[in-house]
């Protein structure tokens, strides 16, 4: 076992142990001195002193700015605290497998992927002695979340620290408990259970899954099945999933009973999403055709929009909100908001679309807000600065350019924050012959899960999306965001889908494969799935926590089975983890097993279309509308330097720096330009391709205190 150790030179001013430094002081009140940070490397692989050194110096170590450290750690008696952040026992440590890539290539042999060798931990030391109250504070507040890291924190003993490197163990044991929930409980107990597990199901939703569960016919088929007239925790949870706001949109589709009361007009609406937004969409969509105009592709069929760019190029769109994740943990509800609708555009279709740009809309509470915050709230700062970073990490980290955006303050955002995160790609209008925005699968295609492997973080992040935030709400349900894993699962289902190895594909968004699978299922009217197949991050996770969980970096590909083997050959060479999980069929189930024992048997209509219509009551009442008073001003300076203070009306340029807006090399209207690279632009353009003068522009707009107006 031998460490390395980089830190920057002491000529060189340490930014990041700045940046920690300042947010302690402004966020939590606490003085730490000065930090330092530092990255530590510890290689658990056989490989000589000299060529270890060398390694060190020429793959690890940043020549100008860095100093390197071979089998010792860094001291230096300024610094009376530390703390040290790994990850924790099977989530991924990108930096590691990054360096392991290089080890490599360095000794150039070939070093499985599956098996780490190369662990990495995060060391800040700080000069001043912090209470380890205090150090904690520090370290789940900015630097780590334990859920997914280790974090120690150590002050000096006798003048030197008790520190030893940290290498993750992982256990691989599952717990294979699968829970029997009787139903034929009060409605009290129903509403009760729904709380304790998170599901988010209303009284009348959880009666009508127990009207179902005594159906004469649906025991009998439960018998043959193996199963009892008691659903198993793993059909609870995906119910739940299944019919959560997040997926099924509940409030969009409600029958409301409209009144506007100033008029006495009423009318029922049944479904303001297929009314008004789907509805109109559909009028326009035909006057289009009706003029030759065929450029609406697919919209409000699969995971994003679809309309024709060019005439061999679709542009594929897609917008979804991260909020209530983001009000949890900032940074940890961005970046997978932001890789989200990046593997929405990658599963539109056939699948295999490019990442063209990102783009993103964000409004917070002040930063400067100084109101009493509840018990669990984040301050908006905090949010915001995390928010902020996870956008631009899952951009610059992607390798996908942030172009457009903007930033709106208002103190009713202080709680939860509306975090906005979109993405623009580019797809082939077919591949070899095939429609790439089609979604083909047929009996016994198989059932590929792709990319990162499963773990709880995610579990329940459906159910937590579709209700209030409170104290009681789960770190878990927000995912872990893997860029570099991303982007590799990208590259490698360009590639796929243009050699015809793809069929079908959709990503594991909110419900994991228990939606991805469940939804693709419906197309051939089943599926069959083996859960113990599937690959895990770490020991311990229930059957139920395996289907359920968002874990990120994932997509479900339907792959034929003459092409099973020169998929896996491609996967294998692009060092993308694959693994074949089921396959498709037409029983009219979503038959889930573990260690071939079903343990969940779903009527695949039920589940889908059985969820209760939501009802719900609208009065429009004439808004009061107050004129403002007459406004004497004696000095417009005076209100002209107001003006220009206001955060609502300050430049963004510090946010828009953050983000790396050149990458790919197409972007021709930038965030900012002009002849000193200040002035803001209303619209980014980009390049569909390097040597075309065709183009897509990107812009947005927001204006909340409409809604103080009208909020019709």
């Amino acid at each position: 076992m031998n460490s390395i150790q980089t830190h920057l030179k002491p000529e060189y001013n340490d930014t990041k142990g700045i940046s920690i430094q300042n947010k302690c002081k402004k966020q939590l009140e606490i003085n730490t001195g000065n930090i330092k940070t530092s990255t530590l490397y510890t290689v658990d692989y056989e490989i000589s002193p000299e060529n270890f050194q060398k390694f060190a110096e020429n793959c690890l170590k940043n020549k100008i700015t860095d100093e390197v450290l071979i089998n010792k750690v860094y001291d230096d008696n300024k610094f009376q605290s530390l703390i040290a952040v790994a990850q924790l026992p099977g989530v991924t440590d990108d930096i590691g497998v990054s360096a392991q890539t290089a080890l490599a290539d360095f000794l150039n042999r070939e070093i499985d992927i599956n098996v780490q060798h190369i662990f990495t931990q995060d060391i800040y030391y700080i000069e001043n002695k912090l209470s380890e109250e205090n150090l904690t504070t520090i370290a789940k507040a900015f630097l780590g979340n334990p859920l997914i890291n280790h974090i120690n924190v150590f002050t000096k003993e006798n003048g030197k620290f008790d520190f030893k490197p940290y290498i993750p163990k992982v256990e691989m044991q599952t717990d294979e408990t699968v829970e029997l929930i009787d139903l034929d409980i009060s409605d009290d107990e129903l509403i009760t259970l729904s709380e304790d597990k998170i599901l988010a199901l209303s009284l009348e939703e959880m009666k009508k899954i127990r009207t179902y569960f005594k159906d004469e016919k649906v025991i009998a088929e439960r018998k043959n099945a193996g199963l009892t007239e008691k659903l198993t925790d793993v059909e609870l949870e995906v119910f739940a999933q299944t019919w959560s706001e997040h997926c099924k949109h509940k409030e969009f589709n409600s029958e409301i009973i409209y009144e506007n009361i100033a008029t006495g007009e009423k009318k029922t609406i049944n479904s303001l999403f297929k009314t008004y937004i789907k509805g109109s969409t559909d009028v326009i969509n035909e006057h289009l055709k009706a003029n030759d105009n065929h450029w609406l592709i697919k919209v409000f069929d699969d995971n994003a929009g679809t309309v024709r760019a060019t005439k061999d190029k679709l542009f594929v769109w897609k917008v979804e909100t991260h909020n209530s994740p983001s009000a949890l943990d900032p940074y940890g509800g961005a970046i997978t908001g932001i890789l989200g609708v990046n593997r929405d555009i990658m599963g539109t279709g056939i699948g295999g679309a490019e990442l063209m740009f990102n783009t993103n809309v964000l409004c917070f509470g002040s930063p400067n807000y100084d109101k009493k915050l509840l018990k669990g709230q984040l301050h908006p700062r905090r949010i915001m600065e995390g928010v902020v970073d996870g956008i631009e990490d899952g951009g610059n980290k992607s390798g996908i350019p942030t172009v457009n955006g903007s930033v709106v303050f208002d103190d009713r955002f202080a709680g939860k924050p509306l975090v906005f995160c979109g993405t623009g790609g580019i797809m082939p209008d077919n591949y070899l012959g095939r429609n790439s925005w089609e979604k083909p699968i047929d009996i016994n295609d198989r059932i590929i899960m792709a990319g990162g492997r499963v773990g709880k973080d995610g579990i329940h992040g459906a159910t937590f999306s579709s209700t209030e935030i409170n104290e009681k709400s789960p770190q878990s349900a927000v995912q872990i965001g893997s860029p570099i894993t991303q982007k590799k699962l990208s590259d490698f289902m360009i590639i796929a889908a243009r050699r015809g190895l793809i069929k079908s594909s959709t990503d594991n968004g909110a419900g994991g494969l228990s939606s991805s699978v469940g939804e693709l299922a419906e197309i051939t009217g089943g599926a069959i799935v083996n859960l113990e197949k599937v690959p895990l991050k770490y020991s311990g996770l229930k059957p139920w926590e395996i289907f359920v969980s968002e874990s990120q970096e994932r997509m479900t590909i339907v792959v034929e089975p003459k092409n099973i083997n020169a998929f896996f050959e491609l996967a294998e060479n692009m060092e993308v983890e694959v693994t074949d999980i089921g396959y498709f069929t037409n029983s009219g189930f979503l038959d889930i097993r573990f260690k071939d024992k079903i343990i969940h048997y779903l009527d695949l209509d039920f589940l889908h279309n059985g969820v209760p219509q939501k009802k719900m009551i609208a009065e429009r009442k004439p808004a009061k509308l107050q004129e403002p008073d007459d406004i004497n001003v004696e000095d417009y300076n005076e209100v002209l330097l107001q003006l220009l203070s206001s955060i609502n009306i300050s430049s963004r340029e510090n946010i828009i720096r953050k983000y790396d807006h050149e990458v790919k090399g197409k972007s021709i209207i930038k965030p900012l330009m002009g002849e000193q690279g200040t002035s803001p632009q209303d619209a980014a353009v980009m390049r569909l391709e390097h040597d075309s003068f065709e183009g897509i522009a990107v812009s947005n707009g927001i204006m909340p205190k409409f809604g103080d107006i009208d909020a019709y």
